[in-house]
């Protein structure tokens, strides 16, 4: 049985930060193997996502609709 993962890519950059990478291509190379040292040897497909939320525009827009 083959197995796909989906990855919370922000949450991989919130734990590793810089992880000490002097270049862009350092810290790629940190995130991949981050990555892909858990997967085993039947996934065959990993979707990472990249989201971030604005938790004071979200509660402004919230009070706004609230007070209308």
């Amino acid at each position: 049985m083959s197995t796909s993962y989906i990855m919370d890519g922000m949450a991989m950059i919130q734990v590793i930060g810089a992880g000490g990478a002097a270049f862009f291509g350092d810290l790629a190379i940190l995130h991949y193997r981050m990555l892909t040292s858990n997967l085993g040897q039947q996934c065959h497909r990993v979707d990472v996502v990249f989201d971030q939320y604005n938790m004071e525009k979200d509660s402004e827009e919230l009070s706004k609709a609230h007070s209308k």
